[in-house]
């Protein structure tokens, strides 16, 4: 996603928010609906089963996929007909997410799909330019729902970097009424500093089996190179829970050696790693 596209669905989710007259977080999504010209319904998946897997099917059908996980399942939005289907059996704060999301794929005239599905998995997913984890058009609607839920104006005002990033996204989670995977992928994307935050899905007690999700501050990107970055998955991938170290070397191959401090949350079946640079080492330094 360019500059140019962050600029235009930042203003679009700010004039969504002036038309219904919202001027303060946590946003009211609900309210929303009709300034998006769409109409929603919300179901218990989990006591409408035959409801929640016809959806389902519509929607591997136009991603043509067969890794869609109902348990997961937040929400759809049918383009054809401008519907927005919410499952209720998940949490406030996340289908609050889900459903900014989907008003994303309506007020930015997605229709390529037809049917789109937000998932849990998706909360984790990078919306910067430097990496693609999801469809275009995917990456688009995380983006205005994160502009739309975190504003820009009222996030300058409140975010405190120098905190624990652990403590800062459980508080930031609070204030914009977004769950903490998102707080902390909003605190690590919007970061002046080098940080990177890396979801590894696993059971407590159990190491992981693959990264789930990635998502950098720009100034992370630049220093990491895709050589380096794997480096740092291995070693995450290997290291027990309780035992998973706060601090060690990771090689940037010519650029020299950085020291990654570890921070851990644990939530919705992920344990989510913030990595920040506690110290840097040049190959030209003796």
């Amino acid at each position: 996603m360019d500059y140019s596209t962050r600029i235009e669905i930042e203003s679009l989710a700010r004039e969504l928010r002036g038309k219904a007259g919202v001027t303060r977080v946590p946003v009211e999504v609900d309210i929303l609906d009709r300034y998006c010209e769409v109409t929603r319904e919300e179901y218990s998946f989990s006591n409408h089963p035959s409801v929640a897997e016809k959806l389902l099917r519509l929607a591997r059908d136009a991603a043509k996929k067969g890794s869609l996980f109902l348990e997961k399942v937040i929400g759809f939005y049918f383009a054809e007909d401008r519907r927005v289907i919410l499952n209720l059996d998940a949490g406030e704060k996340v289908r609050r997410w889900g459903h900014a999301h989907e008003l994303g794929h309506a007020v930015l005239d997605h229709a390529s799909q037809g049917v789109y599905c937000v998932s849990q998995f998706d909360l984790l997913r990078d919306v910067s330019s430097s990496v693609i984890l999801a469809a275009e058009e995917e990456r688009e609607a995380n983006f205005f729902a994160a502009r739309l839920l975190l504003p820009e104006k009222e996030w300058a005002r409140s975010v405190q970097e120098e905190v624990s990033l652990s403590i800062e996204g459980k508080r930031i989670g609070e204030l914009f009424g977004v769950s903490v995977s998102v707080a902390l992928r909003e605190l690590v994307s919007r970061s002046r500093v080098p940080r990177c935050l890396i979801a590894l899905p696993r059971k407590r007690g159990h190491r992981p089996v693959a990264v789930g999700g990635i998502t950098r501050s720009d100034k992370w990107a630049e220093l990491f190179t895709p050589a380096a970055e794997a480096r740092l998955q291995t070693e995450l991938l290997y290291l027990g829970e309780i035992g998973m170290p706060r601090l060690f070397n990771v090689s940037l191959g010519k650029k020299g050696t950085a020291r990654i401090q570890t921070d851990l949350v644990y939530e919705g079946g992920c344990f989510l790693v913030v990595c920040e640079i506690n110290a840097f080492k040049s190959n030209g330094e003796s």
